[in-house]
């Protein structure tokens, strides 16, 4: 009887939409059920403790709760995490008692959590539901009781745009649900709603451990305190410590936190040795010339209601500069996308003046007006379409949402034979979504704050895309004495294709009786037609001894990798040996804690366990371990709603300036700065860039003297004056915009370094004389000029 009533807890709880399509609510924070309204346990307060390992994480949270209610009460946690982390350890402290969980497959776990149940047992029940949500359910919490929660997660940290970037997921947004994708995914899309809380402090603390030097630490996302230490510790690492103190409502973001290296991208292979097993990270960037290759781009853009505001101006300005950033001999097209899709071609254009100036404008008119997000049509019909003879088609996504039928999007990726290249906007967007989007298209995920400027990101992905991959055929082990290290008892991930120059790969190993020490790797790749040889002696080889991080972090990447995308391969023997040895939660393993010690006490009459009722609540994006309420709906999300709050630490760093208005200009750089989510930054800048930009063609050729003064605001007699030898108007103004933008938007180099390659190109081609426009002192004269 109590298995039975387990079950159908379980289906009532999990399952957000029947097969009738109605919608339920779906609790998530700690919460449970009282008079058929869901009510959340107070939140005391929150501790996250991140130790970052070279290119791994653990993060270990603790969370305060208390049952203030007189009854004993069955209580359930939705929970975000990476959505390539393993939860590896789960402690409960209560009463005065501590229950740490152990691992157990998903079905015996569940048996086990049932029968604590029905013998009065205060009992805890870890599952992951999807890749990048857990659920815990605490049956029999006694009244009064004050609980904490620990858990620990571990995951690799990608490198983007040069740098480590870890993220601290705080939030699950809304997901939406495609007409008549009525599965079974577990809470496949939820809603959220705040519910009553006061605020409470959260502490979060960071220790960094890295294989090169660390330059500086920085988040895009909070204001942080840190302290680097240039030396090296006993492990040979160099560390970094930050830490920040705010409370609940400043995490209504995910927690970024960026690093810089000196070499960042340098290859690093770590062994780690723990009793007879050895695991490996080999992390390897390329630095060998890429080619490129002719490309069919299409760029598929989320216009969805959750893209309005600031979300679908950074769009349309992305666009921008990526339309004068395309190879001169390659094709492209628009998608945009919501409930529905639209196309600016019929089939891809070839990039030239008309087709450009054409998309310019398409691309000027985009609105998030779209409704829901459904991605999975319009990336079939991409996909589906004619490849052009001679031009590999790639696909670059742009998106905020989250969407339920992740598993079918993926594998329509997967079995598609086109690259894809995926860029996430905001805490909204899912990170399963958009990393295993570029994981099935061999290619790329970044991740954009609303802090962040979009073309960057996506000229990032446009660099990736021309460029011919390079795959790794095999990577061969040796030992101190040059022979080759072999083991049939070894997992590993799939060997890594090597994007381009800027991008880390990662290849994980783990050998459960490898005895040889390792000394050098070999990695067999290929260009092309062309083999390359890449060694790594000792020098490149660091040694650990004292955890077992890299191997749970190799097993949780190889278990991750068999999964995305075929969810029929949880159950595979090997894999399911790998997760219960090492510890770590997966979608076919579960973590259990029983205190066998509480059935005198508490009384099953006394516990309160309800089914939700059918009550829609309003939308919002919400944070997770707060006492939170989830609800599922087929329409699109209120914009403006999921776009409330902002009450991040304000941060007083200005990007930096070359030029100053003087105080006589119509309106000056302070009048024009503005603060969006508590942070103060200046547009000005960037606004200017981007529109110098749009007078740049196809080829790279500027055009418009007379807009281009207006937009710098400067005199624009005195500006032709200076073109001292006669060059035609295109020539001039060319070879100045590129000055301009050199001396004044380098740090955005790689917004416009395509589009000034082109332009560099074309000035050869024209043969003027190049030396007598390099006497021209123009960037002085552009100091000057604005300044006045």
């Amino acid at each position: 009887r109590i298995q039975i009533l387990f079950e159908v807890y379980m289906e009532g709880f999990l399952n957000t939409v029947d097969h009738n399509g109605n919608k339920e609510i779906v609790p998530c924070g700690l919460t449970f059920q009282k008079d058929g309204k869901v009510i959340g346990l107070p939140l005391l307060s929150v501790e996250a403790n991140i130790q970052i390992i070279a290119n791994g994480a653990q993060v270990t949270l603790h969370q305060y709760f208390m049952n203030g209610y007189p009854e004993s009460l069955m209580a359930t946690y939705f929970f975000p995490i990476e959505c390539d982390a393993a939860v590896c350890f789960f402690e409960a402290r209560f009463d005065g008692r501590i229950l740490t969980g152990k691992v157990e497959t998903k079905e015996d776990a569940r048996k086990e959590f049932s029968q604590a149940i029905e013998d009065n047992q205060t009992a805890f029940l870890l599952e992951e539901v999807k890749s990048d949500i857990l659920e815990l359910f605490i049956g029999n919490l006694n009244p009064g009781s004050e609980c904490e929660i620990i858990i620990k997660y571990i995951h690799n940290i990608p490198i983007q745009e040069g740098s480590p970037r870890f993220t601290l997921p705080t939030t699950i947004a809304p997901r939406f649900i495609p007409h008549g994708d009525i599965d079974n995914d577990v809470i496949s899309s939820i809603n959220l709603q705040y519910l009553d809380t006061k605020d409470i402090p959260i502490a979060i603390k960071a220790n960094l451990s890295s294989t090169s030097e660390i330059k500086s630490i920085s988040s895009p996302t909070h204001k942080i305190s840190s302290d680097i230490n240039s030396k090296k510790n006993n492990d040979g690492m160099y560390c970094g410590n930050v830490e920040l103190k705010l409370s609940l409502t400043d995490m209504d973001k995910d927690f970024v936190l960026v690093y810089d290296c000196i070499h960042a991208n340098e290859t690093s292979i770590i062994i780690e040795k723990h009793g007879s097993s050895s695991a490996m990270i080999l992390s390897l960037t390329p630095h060998f010339e890429i080619k490129d290759e002719k490309c069919e781009f299409v760029f598929l853009v989320d216009c969805s209601g959750s893209m309005g505001g600031e979300s679908i101006g950074k769009a349309r300005d992305a666009l921008k500069i990526f339309l004068r950033s395309l190879p001169e001999d390659s094709y492209f097209n628009i998608y945009k996308f919501g409930t529905s899709y639209e196309k600016l071609f019929d089939t891809s254009s070839q990039y030239g003046d008309k087709s450009m100036k054409k998309a310019n404008s398409y691309a000027a008119k985009i609105e998030a007006d779209l409704g829901g997000t459904v991605i999975l049509d319009p990336l079939q019909d991409i996909i589906s379409s004619k490849k052009l003879h001679g031009y590999e088609k790639r696909i670059i996504v742009l998106t905020d949402g989250q969407v339920s039928n992740t598993s079918s999007v993926l594998s329509t990726i997967k079995y598609g034979n086109c690259r894809v290249f995926s860029l996430g906007i905001g805490s909204s967007a899912s990170r399963e979504l958009v990393k295993g989007m570029a994981i099935q298209g061999n290619g790329i995920s970044l991740f954009c704050t609303l802090n962040e400027p979009m073309y960057n990101k996506v000229i990032t992905l446009l660099n990736a895309a021309k460029v011919m991959a390079v795959s790794i055929d095999r990577i061969e082990l040796f030992n101190e004495h040059g022979d080759k290290v072999e083991s049939e008892d070894t997992f590993t991930t799939s060997l890594p294709m090597m994007i381009y120059s800027n991008e880390r790969v990662t290849y994980c190993l783990i050998n459960q009786h490898l005895n040889d020490h390792v000394n050098k790797v070999i990695c067999q790749c290929r260009h092309g037609n062309k083999e390359v040889e890449i060694v790594f002696t000792s020098e490149f080889l660091f040694h650990l001894n004292t955890t077992q991080i890299i191997h749970q972090l190799t097993v949780a990447k190889v278990i991750k990798e068999c999964l995305i995308g075929d969810e029929e391969k949880c159950a595979i023997p090997q894999l399911i040996d790998l997760a219960l040895k090492y510890g770590l939660v997966t979608n076919a393993t579960s973590l259990l804690c029983i205190d066998a010690d509480s059935s005198a006490i508490i009384s099953r009459d006394q516990m309160e366990n309800r089914k939700i009722g059918r009550e829609i609540m309003g939308m919002r994006r919400g944070l997770l371990a707060c006492g939170l309420v989830a609800s599922t709906s087929l329409a699109s999300t209120n914009t403006k709603m999921l776009r409330k709050g902002g009450f991040g630490f304000p941060s007083f760093s200005l990007p930096k300036i070359s030029f100053t208005r003087s105080k006589k200009s119509k309106k000056s750089v302070a009048a024009r700065c503005k603060a969006t989510n508590g942070s103060h930054k200046c547009d000005i800048s960037k606004d200017e860039m981007v529109k110098v930009l749009e007078l740049s063609n196809f080829k790279g050729i500027f055009t418009g003297i007379k807009e281009f003064c207006t937009i710098i605001n400067i005199d624009e007699e005195r500006f032709k004056k200076q073109n001292t030898i006669k060059a035609s108007d295109d020539i001039f103004l060319t070879y100045a915009c590129l000055i301009y933008l050199k001396a004044r938007h380098d740090s955005d180099r790689n917004a416009w370094s395509l589009i000034i390659d082109k332009s560099e190109g074309w000035l050869r081609k024209q043969n003027p004389n190049l030396d007598q426009l390099r006497k021209l002192d123009l960037e002085a004269f552009f100091r000057e000029a604005i300044s006045n």
